[in-house]
């Protein structure tokens, strides 16, 4: 994707003339630099109301960054930067209206990719299966990351790191599933796993026209429901450093 975005289609380029070109990994706009970075890949995810930009850029001192923004960012040089002020990386945009907009038309003019985005984790049904969607990363049964979909970055909101783990074994999860009933009434335990499950077919039920229930756990003080929560719950989603209150 790199060469395709610094020499996105040289016979389109050579009917544009266009005035930007990359050196040292910034972008100049004739002789001028305009940026401290150049866009190295990028996909559009495309949501049923929203789309957002995957940019991977690479620095002036070849520090890699990875930035979701809205593609209406690029509609205008001030809401440009004001997204890339967001992340942690100085980057630098120095572009005047006339600037930005052969900027844009050079980016985009590279952007071959465009995926599904989601609004939430969980699994979800592709024509080659069925895969599991965190973040910016898919896989499918087997493991192999998925290209074709991933989840809309402003739809992310506590993050999991179950995908950074290694998939249970049969025997891991006899034992586990021991535990788990052995912590509290199975009614109660039932219903509990029940919900987590559901959670993770969430998309698949809203296109059954079933609506996820919310999840109640009521009790008296002390009677054990934070310790639900944080030793079952958060552990199942492989969610680490919420806080409960």
């Amino acid at each position: 994707m790199e060469n395709n975005l610094m020499n996105v289609n040289e016979t389109e380029k050579k009917k544009v003339r266009t005035p930007i070109t990359i050196r040292n990994s910034c972008y100049y706009h004739c002789d001028q630099r305009i940026t401290n970075f150049i866009v190295v890949d990028a996909k559009v995810v495309q949501g049923e109301e929203t789309a957002n930009l995957n940019l991977k850029m690479k620095t002036r001192s070849n520090e890699v960054v990875e930035l979701s923004m809205p593609t209406t960012a690029f509609a205008s040089v001030n809401s440009l930067k004001l997204e890339l002020s967001k992340n942690q990386m100085a980057l630098a945009y120095k572009a005047s209206k006339g600037q930005h907009e052969d900027l844009k038309a050079y980016i985009w003019g590279g952007i071959e990719k465009k995926v599904k985005g989601v609004k939430a984790s969980g699994i979800y049904f592709l024509k080659s299966g069925p895969v599991f969607v965190e973040g910016n990363n898919t896989v499918d049964k087997n493991g192999n990351h998925i290209e074709e979909i991933c989840q809309l970055q402003n739809s992310v909101g506590i993050r999991s790191s179950i995908l950074e783990h290694d998939e249970p074994t049969k025997e891991q999860l006899e034992s586990l599933l021991k535990a788990l009933l052995n912590h509290n009434e199975n009614g109660i335990t039932l219903s509990i796993l029940a919900w987590i499950c559901a959670c993770f077919l969430k998309s698949h039920l809203k296109e059954c026209t079933h609506k996820l229930p919310h999840l109640c756990i009521a009790g008296e003080a002390g009677s054990g429901k934070s310790t639900v929560l944080e030793q079952i719950i958060l552990p199942v989603f492989s969610i680490e450093g919420a806080k409960v209150a």
